[in-house]
C-alpha cells in the first residue's frame, strides 16, 4: 500500500486540489452567514502594486537561479562580486512572493463573500496554493474564480467567463513551461540543439510573459473590486470612473507590448537554438573593439 501511494503521490496530490476546493466552495459554503466582521470591503490598493513587483523580480529570479544552480553558482556573464546580492535579492522576493500571493487572495475572496452577502468558497483557499503539485490546480482556479467574480459585481453585463479562463489558464501556462525550461539540464543541452544560454532565454522570456499576465489579472481584481466599492457608496461616482478604474489604457498597452516582445523572443529561441550565443558572441567583439 505505501510503494503504491508513493508511486502515484502527484495523482493523489492533484485530487486533493479538486476535492479541496469543493470543500471550500459551493454548495457545501454558500448557507453559512457571513460573520460581521468579514463583511466588510477591504481595499486591495497597496498589495496590488506590491505583489506585482515581487512577481516582476521573482519571475526574472527564478530562472537565474535554476542557472546558478546548474553550473556550481557560478555565471561567466555577470561579475561574482554581483551574484551574491542578485541571489539574495532574488530568494526573497520569491518568499516575499508566496506571502502575498496567498494575502492578496485570501483577502480578495473575502471581499467577494462581502459583496455577495453570502460565503460563496472560503478565504483559506488561498492558502493551499502552498501545497506542492496540488497548486497546479488550485492557483489557475482561484485567479479565475477572484478574477471572473470581481469583473462580475463591477461589469455585470461585460464580464466574460472564457475571457477570464483563457487569462488565467494562458498565465499559469507560460510560468510553468518557464518552470520546464528552467529544470532542464546539461543532458537536455547535449542531447538537443539547445545550450544552456538557449534554455536560459527560453526560461526568461516565458517567466516574463506569464508573469506579466499574471499582473493584469492582479491589477483587474484589485480595479474591479475597488470600483464595485465605489458603486455601492456613490453610484453616480462609481459609473463615471468605470472605464478609468478598470482599463489603465497606457499601462495595458505597455504590457501587451512587453508580452509580444517576450514570445518573440523565445519563439526566435525555438526555432533558431544558436541564436542567442551569436547574438552574445558578436556583442561581445563589437565591444573589443570598442576598447
Amino acid at each position: 500500500m505505501d510503494i503504491i501511494f508513493a508511486r502515484y503521490l502527484p495523482l493523489w496530490l492533484l485530487a486533493a486540489g479538486v476535492l479541496l476546493l469543493l470543500i471550500t466552495g459551493r454548495p457545501m459554503l454558500r448557507r453559512r452567514a457571513l460573520a460581521a466582521k468579514h463583511a466588510e470591503f477591504k481595499s486591495l490598493g497597496i498589495a496590488s502594486p506590491v505583489l506585482n513587483t515581487l512577481i516582476l523580480i521573482s519571475v526574472i529570479g527564478k530562472p537565474f537561479l535554476e542557472h546558478l544552480k546548474k553550473n556550481d553558482w557560478k555565471m561567466d556573464l555577470l561579475d561574482p562580486q554581483l551574484v551574491m546580492p542578485l541571489m539574495m535579492i532574488f530568494i526573497v522576493s520569491l518568499y516575499a512572493m508566496l506571502g502575498t500571493t496567498v494575502y492578496f487572495f485570501f483577502r480578495a475572496i473575502r471581499n467577494i463573500n462581502a459583496f455577495s452577502g453570502e460565503k460563496m468558497r472560503s478565504p483559506y483557499s488561498a492558502f493551499l496554493m502552498l501545497i506542492p503539485i496540488t497548486n497546479l490546480i488550485v492557483i489557475p482556479y482561484l485567479e479565475y474564480f477572484a478574477y471572473q467574480r470581481s469583473s462580475a459585481f463591477a461589469k455585470r453585463h461585460h464580464a466574460s467567463k472564457l475571457r477570464a479562463a483563457l487569462l488565467a489558464g494562458s498565465a499559469f501556462a507560460l510560468l510553468v513551461v518557464s518552470l520546464a525550461f528552467g529544470r532542464l539540464g546539461d543532458d537536455a543541452s547535449q542531447s538537443t540543439n539547445y545550450d544552456a544560454l538557449s534554455l536560459f532565454v527560453l526560461s526568461v522570456s516565458t517567466a516574463g510573459a506569464g508573469g506579466i499576465l499574471s499582473t493584469r489579472i492582479f491589477d483587474r481584481i484589485s480595479k474591479a473590486q475597488e470600483l464595485y466599492a465605489r458603486q455601492l457608496s456613490a453610484p453616480a461616482e462609481g459609473k463615471s470612473h468605470a472605464e478609468s478604474a478598470i482599463h489603465s489604457r497606457t499601462i495595458e498597452l505597455f504590457k501587451s507590448g512587453g508580452i509580444a516582445v517576450l514570445l518573440i523572443a523565445a519563439l526566435a529561441t525555438a526555432v533558431f537554438p544558436s541564436l542567442p550565443s551569436r547574438l552574445l558572441e558578436a556583442g561581445s567583439q563589437s565591444w573589443s573593439t570598442r576598447l
